[in-house]
């Protein structure tokens, strides 16, 4: 187990937002925050997966509802921290149990941050490691799920002083129809904590070693900086990832609806793909792209839009009219990809009838033909 220094801390969070694939939440203000804990004397914890004692119990803190540019985000991050916090609270009190450490339930930019300010006001470490390995927009979007784990007892918190304790659902599809609902009418954002489990059976059932993959990837962008390298490449180097598209922002558009922004983004070509148009659509995270309207890359795949000078994500809707932005894609967790997975990240879940193809054999790409 080891302290994060303010650089890692910073390196982790810039590393989660590019894997949170648009979504994720806003990495802005949970960098201001951990800034203001640092200040404060607030220390930040990172245990090993082989850390945490097989009778100890973990669980997760994480903020519900749809994504906000920068100028609308209308409330104070430490307010989500305040709702998750509660939540976490009510479900030690409810399970009658103190956790060992927290996890964040996806990596992405705010989720990572929330994660960590829960963590570090309990004076407990958070686990190198989540349930996803990118950022998803819906909770049964999660390894837990895919190995028919429960997300419950779960434990929701709202600005508004409500508390609720979700003793079990039918399922995790259940479960998510829920708790949006609760969302929608909470200003889109509620406070949940979720997935109690002992340390035997979480170590089994989650995806080891995610933050410290973040951190380094958070790290190399830094370093890009520092050396004048281009920091988008060396992004893709250390992610094992393609180069989808490079140009100009020509058309946006997005909405909440049902507790989720959903919209799209158009990019024109420059240099190498001028002559061409790039399409993302997005349900908090970008789920699905098409090179001139054939479709390119599908989820599980992870699809992120960055800033060409500085290899930072651009996170959904901060996309805008007029930004500069290159696209890349990087091939997902296996466990992803496989039958259980894809029927629950797969393109056909969020609507679209076409079979998931892995990016590295997208021939466009240079890959071998699967046919």
């Amino acid at each position: 187990m080891r302290t994060l220094n303010k650089q890692e801390l910073e390196d982790l969070i810039r590393g989660c937002a590019i894997l949170g694939t648009g979504g994720g939440g806003n990495p802005k203000p949970g960098l201001a925050a951990i800034q203001a804990d640092l200040q404060q004397g607030r220390v930040f914890k990172l245990a090993k997966l082989e850390e945490v004692p097989d009778a100890a119990w973990v669980a997760t803190p994480s903020i519900f509802g749809g994504v906000f540019p920068d100028e609308g985000i209308g409330r104070a991050f430490q307010d989500d921290v305040t709702e998750c916090l509660r939540a976490f609270e009510t479900l030690e009190d409810y399970l009658g149990k103190r956790f060992f450490a927290a996890f964040p339930a996806e990596i992405g930019g705010a989720a990572a941050a929330e994660a960590l300010a829960v963590a570090t006001r309990q004076g407990i470490p958070i686990i190198d490691a989540d349930a996803v390995g990118r950022s998803v927009p819906e909770l049964q979007h999660s390894m837990f799920n895919v190995q028919q784990m429960p997300s419950t007892p779960l434990a929701v918190a709202t600005t508004r002083g409500d508390i609720i304790l979700l003793k079990e659902v039918a399922d995790d599809l259940r479960g998510e129809t829920i708790i949006r609902a609760l969302a929608v009418i909470n200003d889109n954002n509620i406070g949940v904590a979720s997935h109690p489990l002992e340390g035997r059976s979480f170590k089994k059932s989650i995806i080891p070693g995610t933050l410290s993959k973040a951190m380094a990837i958070g790290a190399v962008v830094r370093e890009a900086h520092f050396s004048g390298t281009d920091p988008v490449e060396a992004v893709i180097t250390a992610q094992k990832g393609y180069l989808l598209f490079e140009g100009k922002v020509i058309e946006t558009s997005w909405k909440l609806k049902g507790g989720f922004t959903t919209g799209e983004s158009i990019v024109s070509g420059v240099d190498a793909y001028l002559g061409h148009q790039y399409r993302i659509w997005y349900k908090n995270e970008n789920i699905i792209s098409w090179f001139d309207d054939q479709p390119d890359v599908t989820v599980p795949d992870l699809i992120c839009v960055l800033d060409p000078k500085t290899g930072e994500a651009i996170t959904n809707p901060n996309c805008k009219k007029g930004m500069d932005v290159v696209v890349i894609g990087c091939p997902a967790p296996s466990i992803w990809r496989s039958p259980r997975g894809l029927e629950l990240l797969g393109p056909r879940h969020f609507g679209y009838v076409m079979d998931y193809r892995k990016i590295e054999e997208n021939r466009r790409l240079g890959g071998a033909d699967p046919n």
